[in-house]
Protein backbone atom coordinates (compact mmCIF):
# COMPACT_ATOMS: atom_id res chain seq x y z
CA UNK A 1 0.00 0.00 0.00
CA UNK A 2 1.32 3.41 -0.97
CA UNK A 3 0.57 6.82 0.55
CA UNK A 4 1.36 9.85 -1.66
CA UNK A 5 2.26 13.23 -0.11
CA UNK A 6 2.44 15.40 -3.24
CA UNK A 7 -0.07 18.13 -2.23
CA UNK A 8 0.82 18.63 1.43
CA UNK A 9 1.21 22.43 1.37
CA UNK A 10 0.28 25.39 -0.77
CA UNK A 11 3.93 26.51 -0.82
CA UNK A 12 5.99 23.31 -1.25
CA UNK A 13 9.12 25.23 -2.25
CA UNK A 14 9.30 27.06 1.10
CA UNK A 15 10.21 25.38 4.35
CA UNK A 16 7.93 25.64 7.37
CA UNK A 17 10.56 27.73 9.13
CA UNK A 18 10.66 30.25 6.25
CA UNK A 19 6.87 30.34 6.09
CA UNK A 20 6.64 31.07 9.82
CA UNK A 21 9.37 33.71 9.53
CA UNK A 22 7.54 35.40 6.62
CA UNK A 23 4.25 35.34 8.54
CA UNK A 24 5.91 36.77 11.63
CA UNK A 25 7.69 39.41 9.51
CA UNK A 26 4.40 40.46 7.89
CA UNK A 27 2.70 40.73 11.28
CA UNK A 28 5.69 42.65 12.61
CA UNK A 29 5.63 45.09 9.69
CA UNK A 30 1.92 45.74 10.19
CA UNK A 31 2.42 46.32 13.91
CA UNK A 32 5.47 48.51 13.22
CA UNK A 33 3.48 50.63 10.73
CA UNK A 34 0.67 51.10 13.21
CA UNK A 35 3.14 51.88 15.97
CA UNK A 36 4.94 54.45 13.76
CA UNK A 37 1.68 56.16 12.83
CA UNK A 38 0.58 56.14 16.48
CA UNK A 39 3.95 57.61 17.51
CA UNK A 40 3.72 60.39 14.90
CA UNK A 41 0.10 61.14 15.82
CA UNK A 42 1.00 61.18 19.50
CA UNK A 43 3.88 63.55 18.81
CA UNK A 44 1.64 65.89 16.80
CA UNK A 45 -0.98 65.79 19.56
CA UNK A 46 1.67 66.58 22.15
CA UNK A 47 2.86 69.56 20.09
CA UNK A 48 -0.70 70.81 19.58
CA UNK A 49 -1.48 70.38 23.28
CA UNK A 50 1.73 72.15 24.23
CA UNK A 51 0.87 75.01 21.84
CA UNK A 52 -2.65 75.19 23.29
CA UNK A 53 -1.42 75.42 26.85
CA UNK A 54 1.42 77.76 25.81
CA UNK A 55 -0.61 80.56 24.07
CA UNK A 56 -4.42 80.35 23.64
CA UNK A 57 -5.17 78.91 27.06
CA UNK A 58 -2.66 81.14 28.84
CA UNK A 59 -3.80 84.19 26.88
CA UNK A 60 -7.45 83.58 27.79
CA UNK A 61 -6.55 83.03 31.46
CA UNK A 62 -4.34 86.12 31.66
CA UNK A 63 -6.99 88.22 29.84
CA UNK A 64 -9.49 87.19 32.49
CA UNK A 65 -7.01 88.01 35.27
CA UNK A 66 -6.34 91.42 33.64
CA UNK A 67 -10.08 92.11 33.55
CA UNK A 68 -10.34 91.30 37.27
CA UNK A 69 -7.28 93.46 38.05
CA UNK A 70 -8.74 96.46 36.14
CA UNK A 71 -12.06 96.00 37.92
CA UNK A 72 -10.22 96.20 41.25
CA UNK A 73 -8.31 99.24 39.96
CA UNK A 74 -11.51 101.12 39.07
CA UNK A 75 -13.05 100.12 42.40
CA UNK A 76 -10.18 101.68 44.37
CA UNK A 77 -10.52 104.78 42.17
CA UNK A 78 -14.19 105.15 43.14
CA UNK A 79 -13.45 104.49 46.81
CA UNK A 80 -10.73 107.14 46.76
CA UNK A 81 -13.13 109.75 45.35
CA UNK A 82 -15.85 108.77 47.81
CA UNK A 83 -13.56 108.98 50.87
CA UNK A 84 -12.09 112.42 49.99
CA UNK A 85 -12.95 113.73 53.43
CA UNK A 86 -10.86 111.00 55.18
CA UNK A 87 -7.27 111.48 54.17
CA UNK A 88 -6.01 108.22 55.73
CA UNK A 89 -8.67 106.20 53.94
CA UNK A 90 -7.91 107.98 50.66
CA UNK A 91 -4.20 107.24 51.10
CA UNK A 92 -4.95 103.56 51.73
CA UNK A 93 -7.03 103.31 48.55
CA UNK A 94 -4.27 105.16 46.68
CA UNK A 95 -1.77 102.45 47.69
CA UNK A 96 -4.19 99.69 46.73
CA UNK A 97 -4.83 101.43 43.39
CA UNK A 98 -1.09 101.55 42.64
CA UNK A 99 -0.74 97.84 43.58
CA UNK A 100 -3.57 96.95 41.19
CA UNK A 101 -1.92 99.10 38.50
CA UNK A 102 1.38 97.21 38.91
CA UNK A 103 -0.49 93.91 38.66
CA UNK A 104 -2.21 95.09 35.47
CA UNK A 105 1.13 96.17 34.00
CA UNK A 106 2.59 92.73 34.76
CA UNK A 107 -0.31 90.98 33.05
CA UNK A 108 0.04 93.31 30.02
CA UNK A 109 3.73 92.41 29.80
CA UNK A 110 2.87 88.70 29.99
CA UNK A 111 0.31 89.08 27.22
CA UNK A 112 2.82 90.90 25.02
CA UNK A 113 5.34 88.09 25.65
CA UNK A 114 2.87 85.55 24.24
CA UNK A 115 3.19 87.19 20.77
CA UNK A 116 -0.55 87.39 20.03
CA UNK A 117 -1.98 87.38 16.52
CA UNK A 118 -3.06 90.52 14.65
CA UNK A 119 -6.55 90.79 16.15
CA UNK A 120 -5.41 90.12 19.70
CA UNK A 121 -2.39 92.40 19.21
CA UNK A 122 -4.61 95.27 18.01
CA UNK A 123 -6.95 94.85 20.99
CA UNK A 124 -3.95 94.73 23.34
CA UNK A 125 -2.47 97.92 21.81
CA UNK A 126 -5.83 99.68 22.07
CA UNK A 127 -6.09 98.58 25.72
CA UNK A 128 -2.62 99.88 26.56
CA UNK A 129 -3.40 103.23 24.87
CA UNK A 130 -6.65 103.58 26.80
CA UNK A 131 -4.93 102.74 30.12
CA UNK A 132 -2.19 105.27 29.46
CA UNK A 133 -4.83 107.95 28.79
CA UNK A 134 -6.70 106.89 31.95
CA UNK A 135 -3.61 107.15 34.13
CA UNK A 136 -2.50 110.48 32.73
CA UNK A 137 -5.99 111.88 33.36
CA UNK A 138 -6.57 110.30 36.81
CA UNK A 139 -3.24 111.09 38.49
CA UNK A 140 -3.99 114.90 38.71
CA UNK A 141 -7.39 114.12 40.24
CA UNK A 142 -5.76 111.69 42.68
CA UNK A 143 -3.26 114.39 43.63
CA UNK A 144 -6.07 116.85 44.38
CA UNK A 145 -7.78 114.21 46.56
CA UNK A 146 -4.61 113.55 48.52
CA UNK A 147 -3.97 117.27 48.93
CA UNK A 148 -7.61 117.69 50.09
CA UNK A 149 -8.46 120.22 47.42
CA UNK A 150 -11.71 118.52 46.46
CA UNK A 151 -14.57 119.82 48.58
CA UNK A 152 -17.51 117.81 47.16
CA UNK A 153 -18.11 114.59 45.16
CA UNK A 154 -19.52 116.71 42.33
CA UNK A 155 -16.11 118.35 41.91
CA UNK A 156 -14.55 114.88 41.71
CA UNK A 157 -17.01 113.78 39.05
CA UNK A 158 -16.36 116.93 37.02
CA UNK A 159 -12.62 116.32 37.33
CA UNK A 160 -13.03 112.72 36.03
CA UNK A 161 -15.15 113.70 33.00
CA UNK A 162 -12.09 114.11 30.68
CA UNK A 163 -10.86 110.64 31.71
CA UNK A 164 -14.07 108.76 30.86
CA UNK A 165 -13.35 108.37 27.10
CA UNK A 166 -10.01 106.73 27.87
CA UNK A 167 -11.68 104.41 30.41
CA UNK A 168 -14.37 103.43 27.93
CA UNK A 169 -11.74 102.88 25.25
CA UNK A 170 -9.76 100.60 27.60
CA UNK A 171 -12.84 98.65 28.66
CA UNK A 172 -13.93 98.12 25.06
CA UNK A 173 -10.44 96.92 24.11
CA UNK A 174 -10.40 94.62 27.16
CA UNK A 175 -13.74 93.07 26.18
CA UNK A 176 -12.43 92.52 22.66
CA UNK A 177 -9.23 90.90 24.01
CA UNK A 178 -11.16 88.60 26.35
CA UNK A 179 -13.58 87.60 23.60
CA UNK A 180 -10.84 86.95 21.04
CA UNK A 181 -8.75 84.97 23.57
CA UNK A 182 -11.71 82.82 24.57
CA UNK A 183 -12.59 82.19 20.91
CA UNK A 184 -9.01 81.21 20.10
CA UNK A 185 -8.90 78.86 23.12
CA UNK A 186 -12.17 77.23 22.02
CA UNK A 187 -10.87 76.83 18.46
CA UNK A 188 -7.62 75.26 19.71
CA UNK A 189 -9.54 72.90 22.01
CA UNK A 190 -11.86 71.89 19.15
CA UNK A 191 -8.84 71.29 16.90
CA UNK A 192 -7.28 69.05 19.57
CA UNK A 193 -10.48 67.05 19.94
CA UNK A 194 -10.81 66.69 16.15
CA UNK A 195 -7.19 65.51 15.87
CA UNK A 196 -7.76 62.99 18.66
CA UNK A 197 -10.91 61.65 16.96
CA UNK A 198 -9.11 61.40 13.62
CA UNK A 199 -6.17 59.57 15.17
CA UNK A 200 -8.49 57.18 17.01
CA UNK A 201 -10.46 56.33 13.86
CA UNK A 202 -7.32 55.87 11.77
CA UNK A 203 -5.72 53.62 14.40
CA UNK A 204 -8.93 51.59 14.77
CA UNK A 205 -9.26 51.13 11.01
CA UNK A 206 -5.56 50.36 10.56
CA UNK A 207 -5.59 47.88 13.43
CA UNK A 208 -8.67 46.14 12.02
CA UNK A 209 -7.11 45.86 8.55
CA UNK A 210 -3.81 44.71 10.02
CA UNK A 211 -5.53 42.09 12.18
CA UNK A 212 -7.51 40.82 9.20
CA UNK A 213 -4.38 40.52 7.04
CA UNK A 214 -2.39 38.90 9.86
CA UNK A 215 -5.22 36.45 10.51
CA UNK A 216 -5.35 35.52 6.82
CA UNK A 217 -1.57 34.97 6.67
CA UNK A 218 -1.61 32.95 9.88
CA UNK A 219 -4.52 30.83 8.65
CA UNK A 220 -2.74 30.07 5.37
CA UNK A 221 0.52 29.23 7.14
CA UNK A 222 -1.26 27.14 9.78
CA UNK A 223 -3.23 25.30 7.10
CA UNK A 224 -0.07 24.34 5.24
CA UNK A 225 1.69 23.19 8.43
CA UNK A 226 -1.36 21.34 9.79
CA UNK A 227 -1.90 19.48 6.51
CA UNK A 228 1.72 18.33 6.51
CA UNK A 229 1.55 17.24 10.14
CA UNK A 230 -1.81 15.53 9.53
CA UNK A 231 -0.31 13.42 6.76
CA UNK A 232 2.60 12.46 8.99
CA UNK A 233 0.17 11.65 11.82
CA UNK A 234 -1.85 9.34 9.53
CA UNK A 235 1.29 7.41 8.61
CA UNK A 236 2.36 7.24 12.27
CA UNK A 237 -1.07 5.92 13.29
CA UNK A 238 -0.80 3.14 10.68
CA UNK A 239 2.60 2.21 12.06
CA UNK A 240 1.31 2.41 15.66
CA UNK A 241 -1.52 0.03 14.70
CA UNK A 242 1.12 -2.53 13.66
CA UNK A 243 0.85 -2.05 9.91
CA UNK A 244 4.48 -1.84 8.82
CA UNK A 245 3.64 -2.63 5.19
CA UNK A 246 2.59 0.94 4.34
CA UNK A 247 4.96 2.62 1.87
CA UNK A 248 5.71 6.28 2.65
CA UNK A 249 6.81 8.32 -0.41
CA UNK A 250 7.53 11.95 0.64
CA UNK A 251 7.75 14.75 -1.95
CA UNK A 252 9.25 18.20 -1.56
CA UNK A 253 12.16 19.45 0.53
CA UNK A 254 10.50 21.20 3.46
CA UNK A 255 10.49 20.04 7.08
CA UNK A 256 7.33 17.97 6.57
CA UNK A 257 8.97 16.03 3.72
CA UNK A 258 12.09 15.53 5.82
CA UNK A 259 9.95 14.32 8.74
CA UNK A 260 8.16 11.85 6.42
CA UNK A 261 11.51 10.64 5.11
CA UNK A 262 12.70 10.06 8.69
CA UNK A 263 9.39 8.30 9.41
CA UNK A 264 9.95 6.02 6.39
CA UNK A 265 13.44 5.14 7.64
CA UNK A 266 12.02 4.49 11.11
CA UNK A 267 9.37 2.21 9.54
CA UNK A 268 12.01 0.19 7.73
CA UNK A 269 14.17 -0.07 10.86
CA UNK A 270 11.14 -1.04 12.95
CA UNK A 271 10.17 -3.75 10.44
CA UNK A 272 13.68 -5.24 10.64
CA UNK A 273 13.65 -4.96 14.43
CA UNK A 274 10.28 -6.70 14.68
CA UNK A 275 11.60 -9.58 12.57
CA UNK A 276 14.62 -9.96 14.83
CA UNK A 277 12.44 -9.72 17.94
CA UNK A 278 10.15 -12.45 16.54
CA UNK A 279 13.12 -14.79 16.04
CA UNK A 280 14.62 -13.93 19.43
CA UNK A 281 11.28 -14.40 21.17
CA UNK A 282 10.98 -17.96 19.91
CA UNK A 283 14.43 -18.81 21.33
CA UNK A 284 13.63 -16.95 24.56
CA UNK A 285 10.44 -18.95 25.01
CA UNK A 286 12.30 -22.26 24.73
CA UNK A 287 15.08 -21.09 27.07
CA UNK A 288 12.58 -19.84 29.64
CA UNK A 289 10.89 -23.24 29.70
CA UNK A 290 14.24 -24.95 30.40
CA UNK A 291 15.06 -22.41 33.13
CA UNK A 292 11.66 -22.91 34.77
CA UNK A 293 12.14 -26.70 34.82
CA UNK A 294 15.66 -26.44 36.31
CA UNK A 295 14.53 -23.93 38.91
CA UNK A 296 11.73 -26.26 39.98
CA UNK A 297 14.22 -29.10 40.65
CA UNK A 298 16.56 -26.73 42.48
CA UNK A 299 13.67 -25.47 44.58
CA UNK A 300 12.79 -29.01 45.71
CA UNK A 301 16.43 -29.77 46.69
CA UNK A 302 16.71 -26.46 48.52
CA UNK A 303 13.55 -27.22 50.50
CA UNK A 304 14.99 -30.64 51.51
CA UNK A 305 18.27 -29.03 52.66
CA UNK A 306 16.36 -26.38 54.58
CA UNK A 307 14.34 -29.09 56.40
CA UNK A 308 17.55 -30.93 57.45
CA UNK A 309 19.12 -27.73 58.69
CA UNK A 310 16.00 -26.93 60.68
CA UNK A 311 16.24 -30.28 62.50
CA UNK A 312 19.96 -29.71 63.20
CA UNK A 313 19.23 -26.24 64.47
CA UNK A 314 16.54 -27.61 66.82
CA UNK A 315 18.97 -30.22 68.26
CA UNK A 316 21.66 -27.59 68.75
CA UNK A 317 19.13 -25.39 70.50
CA UNK A 318 18.23 -28.22 72.96
CA UNK A 319 21.92 -28.98 73.64
CA UNK A 320 22.67 -25.32 74.16
CA UNK A 321 19.74 -25.06 76.59
CA UNK A 322 21.03 -28.01 78.67
CA UNK A 323 24.57 -26.60 78.77
CA UNK A 324 23.19 -23.25 79.83
CA UNK A 325 21.28 -24.94 82.66
CA UNK A 326 24.48 -26.75 83.78
CA UNK A 327 26.33 -23.45 83.73
CA UNK A 328 23.53 -21.89 85.78
CA UNK A 329 23.74 -24.76 88.35
CA UNK A 330 27.53 -24.37 88.53
CA UNK A 331 27.06 -20.66 89.05
CA UNK A 332 24.60 -21.40 91.89
CA UNK A 333 27.07 -23.87 93.51
CA UNK A 334 29.79 -21.28 93.18
CA UNK A 335 27.58 -18.76 94.94
CA UNK A 336 26.81 -21.25 97.77
CA UNK A 337 30.51 -22.11 98.19
CA UNK A 338 31.32 -18.44 98.28
CA UNK A 339 28.69 -17.94 100.99
CA UNK A 340 30.09 -20.90 102.99
CA UNK A 341 33.61 -19.47 102.66
CA UNK A 342 32.39 -16.13 103.95
CA UNK A 343 30.59 -17.83 106.90
CA UNK A 344 33.67 -19.93 107.77
CA UNK A 345 35.88 -16.87 107.56
CA UNK A 346 33.48 -15.04 109.85
CA UNK A 347 33.57 -18.01 112.31
CA UNK A 348 37.39 -17.91 112.33
CA UNK A 349 37.27 -14.22 113.05
CA UNK A 350 34.80 -14.82 115.95
CA UNK A 351 37.03 -17.59 117.39
CA UNK A 352 40.03 -15.28 117.17
CA UNK A 353 38.05 -12.66 119.06
CA UNK A 354 37.11 -15.28 121.71
CA UNK A 355 40.81 -16.22 122.11
CA UNK A 356 41.67 -12.58 122.52
CA UNK A 357 38.86 -12.16 125.09
CA UNK A 358 40.08 -15.24 127.06
CA UNK A 359 43.59 -13.78 127.12
CA UNK A 360 42.18 -10.55 128.45
CA UNK A 361 40.17 -12.46 131.13
CA UNK A 362 43.31 -14.38 132.18
CA UNK A 363 45.26 -11.14 132.45
CA UNK A 364 42.43 -9.59 134.49
CA UNK A 365 42.36 -12.67 136.80
CA UNK A 366 46.10 -12.34 137.40
CA UNK A 367 45.61 -8.67 138.15
CA UNK A 368 42.82 -9.49 140.63
CA UNK A 369 45.12 -12.05 142.32
CA UNK A 370 47.78 -9.40 142.72
CA UNK A 371 45.20 -7.01 144.19
CA UNK A 372 43.99 -9.71 146.61
CA UNK A 373 47.61 -10.25 147.68
CA UNK A 374 47.90 -6.57 148.41
CA UNK A 375 44.64 -6.74 150.41
CA UNK A 376 46.04 -9.75 152.38
CA UNK A 377 49.17 -7.75 153.17
CA UNK A 378 47.11 -4.83 154.29
CA UNK A 379 45.00 -7.11 156.56
CA UNK A 380 48.18 -8.55 158.07
CA UNK A 381 49.61 -5.13 158.76
CA UNK A 382 46.23 -3.99 160.15
CA UNK A 383 46.25 -7.03 162.53
CA UNK A 384 49.73 -6.12 163.75
CA UNK A 385 48.69 -2.52 164.23
CA UNK A 386 45.56 -3.65 166.15
CA UNK A 387 47.74 -5.90 168.35
CA UNK A 388 50.08 -3.03 169.10
CA UNK A 389 47.07 -0.86 169.86
CA UNK A 390 45.73 -3.48 172.33
CA UNK A 391 49.12 -3.65 174.07
CA UNK A 392 49.20 0.10 174.37
CA UNK A 393 45.60 0.14 175.67
CA UNK A 394 46.51 -2.46 178.33
CA UNK A 395 49.38 -0.28 179.45
CA UNK A 396 47.06 2.66 179.67
CA UNK A 397 44.79 0.89 182.12
CA UNK A 398 41.31 2.15 182.66
CA UNK A 399 41.74 5.05 180.19
CA UNK A 400 42.65 2.76 177.33
CA UNK A 401 39.82 0.32 177.77
CA UNK A 402 37.61 1.85 175.07
CA UNK A 403 40.53 2.03 172.69
CA UNK A 404 41.28 -1.64 173.47
CA UNK A 405 37.74 -2.56 172.49
CA UNK A 406 38.14 -0.70 169.19
CA UNK A 407 41.51 -2.33 168.59
CA UNK A 408 39.96 -5.73 169.23
CA UNK A 409 37.24 -5.03 166.71
CA UNK A 410 39.78 -3.80 164.15
CA UNK A 411 41.87 -6.93 164.71
CA UNK A 412 38.77 -9.07 164.28
CA UNK A 413 37.95 -7.25 160.98
CA UNK A 414 41.55 -7.61 159.79
CA UNK A 415 41.46 -11.31 160.53
CA UNK A 416 38.21 -11.78 158.65
CA UNK A 417 39.56 -9.67 155.73
CA UNK A 418 42.65 -11.84 155.57
CA UNK A 419 40.54 -14.98 155.51
CA UNK A 420 38.26 -13.54 152.82
CA UNK A 421 41.25 -12.46 150.75
CA UNK A 422 42.70 -15.93 151.08
CA UNK A 423 39.46 -17.50 149.87
CA UNK A 424 39.25 -14.99 146.96
CA UNK A 425 42.86 -15.78 146.04
CA UNK A 426 42.04 -19.48 145.98
CA UNK A 427 38.97 -18.84 143.82
CA UNK A 428 40.94 -16.55 141.46
CA UNK A 429 43.62 -19.20 141.16
CA UNK A 430 41.05 -21.79 140.23
CA UNK A 431 39.51 -19.36 137.69
CA UNK A 432 42.92 -18.59 136.17
CA UNK A 433 43.57 -22.31 135.78
CA UNK A 434 40.18 -22.84 134.11
CA UNK A 435 40.64 -19.77 131.88
CA UNK A 436 44.00 -21.12 130.75
CA UNK A 437 42.40 -24.45 129.90
CA UNK A 438 39.59 -22.63 128.00
CA UNK A 439 42.13 -20.51 126.12
CA UNK A 440 43.96 -23.60 124.96
CA UNK A 441 40.68 -25.11 123.75
CA UNK A 442 39.72 -21.86 121.94
CA UNK A 443 43.14 -21.74 120.23
CA UNK A 444 42.60 -25.30 119.02
CA UNK A 445 39.10 -24.31 117.78
CA UNK A 446 40.55 -21.28 115.93
CA UNK A 447 43.13 -23.45 114.16
CA UNK A 448 40.37 -25.86 113.21
CA UNK A 449 38.29 -22.96 111.78
CA UNK A 450 41.30 -21.79 109.74
CA UNK A 451 41.61 -25.26 108.26
CA UNK A 452 37.86 -25.25 107.47
CA UNK A 453 38.09 -21.80 105.81
CA UNK A 454 41.03 -22.96 103.67
CA UNK A 455 39.12 -26.05 102.59
CA UNK A 456 36.01 -24.02 101.75
CA UNK A 457 38.11 -21.63 99.68
CA UNK A 458 39.64 -24.54 97.77
CA UNK A 459 36.16 -25.92 97.08
CA UNK A 460 34.92 -22.47 95.98
CA UNK A 461 37.89 -22.09 93.58
CA UNK A 462 37.19 -25.54 92.13
CA UNK A 463 33.49 -24.74 91.64
CA UNK A 464 34.43 -21.36 90.07
CA UNK A 465 36.62 -23.18 87.54
CA UNK A 466 33.77 -25.57 86.79
CA UNK A 467 31.37 -22.62 86.35
CA UNK A 468 33.80 -20.79 84.03
CA UNK A 469 34.26 -23.92 81.92
CA UNK A 470 30.48 -24.42 81.77
CA UNK A 471 29.95 -20.80 80.73
CA UNK A 472 32.65 -21.06 78.05
CA UNK A 473 31.07 -24.27 76.76
CA UNK A 474 27.66 -22.58 76.79
CA UNK A 475 29.08 -19.61 74.86
CA UNK A 476 30.78 -21.86 72.31
CA UNK A 477 27.61 -23.91 71.90
CA UNK A 478 25.69 -20.63 71.51
CA UNK A 479 28.08 -19.58 68.73
CA UNK A 480 27.69 -22.96 67.06
CA UNK A 481 23.91 -22.70 67.41
CA UNK A 482 24.02 -19.16 66.00
CA UNK A 483 26.12 -20.33 63.06
CA UNK A 484 23.68 -23.17 62.42
CA UNK A 485 20.77 -20.71 62.69
CA UNK A 486 22.49 -18.37 60.22
CA UNK A 487 23.13 -21.29 57.90
CA UNK A 488 19.48 -22.26 58.26
CA UNK A 489 18.44 -18.68 57.52
CA UNK A 490 20.71 -18.54 54.47
CA UNK A 491 19.29 -21.85 53.29
CA UNK A 492 15.77 -20.51 53.78
CA UNK A 493 16.71 -17.39 51.83
CA UNK A 494 18.27 -19.48 49.10
CA UNK A 495 15.10 -21.55 48.97
CA UNK A 496 13.02 -18.38 48.78
CA UNK A 497 15.30 -17.01 46.06
CA UNK A 498 15.03 -20.28 44.19
CA UNK A 499 11.25 -20.06 44.45
CA UNK A 500 11.38 -16.46 43.26
CA UNK A 501 13.69 -17.49 40.44
CA UNK A 502 11.26 -20.24 39.50
CA UNK A 503 8.38 -17.77 39.59
CA UNK A 504 10.45 -15.31 37.55
CA UNK A 505 11.29 -18.03 35.04
CA UNK A 506 7.62 -18.91 34.79
CA UNK A 507 6.79 -15.23 34.36
CA UNK A 508 9.52 -14.95 31.74
CA UNK A 509 8.01 -17.87 29.88
CA UNK A 510 4.57 -16.27 30.03
CA UNK A 511 5.96 -12.91 28.85
CA UNK A 512 7.83 -14.65 26.04
CA UNK A 513 4.56 -16.23 24.92
CA UNK A 514 2.82 -12.85 25.20
CA UNK A 515 5.66 -11.19 23.28
CA UNK A 516 5.29 -13.79 20.57
CA UNK A 517 1.60 -12.92 20.37
CA UNK A 518 2.34 -9.19 20.23
CA UNK A 519 5.03 -9.57 17.56
CA UNK A 520 2.64 -11.71 15.54
CA UNK A 521 0.36 -8.66 15.35
CA UNK A 522 2.87 -6.73 13.21
CA UNK A 523 2.47 -7.03 9.45
CA UNK A 524 5.76 -6.66 7.63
Amino acid sequence: MFIQFADLTTMPSLSIRKRLILAAAFVGLCMAGLALYAQLSLRASEQATEAFFTRPQVQARQAGELKAALGTLFMHEKNMLISYELLSEAQRHEQLWRASWREAEGLLASLRALRPDAESGAALAELEAGLRGYRSGFEPVMKEVLEERLLTPAEGNRAMQPVLPAVQRAQAALQTLVRVSAAQADEARAALEARARHTRWVLTLGLSVCLALCLAVLLLTTRSVVRAIGAARAAAERIAAGDLSVAIVPQGDDEAAQMLLALARMQQSLAGLVGEVRDTTAGLHAASQDIASGNQDLSERSEHSASSLQQTSACMALLSDKVQRSAADAQTARALASDASRVATRGGEVVAQVVQTMDEIQASSKRIGDIVGVIDGLAFQTNILALNAAVEAARAGEQGRGFAVVAAEVRSLATRSAEAAKEIKQLIGASVHKVGSGTALVVDAGQTMQDIVQSVRSVSATIAGISASAQQQSQELGEVSSAVAQLDELTQRNAALVEQSAAAAEGLRERAERLQGLVAGFRC
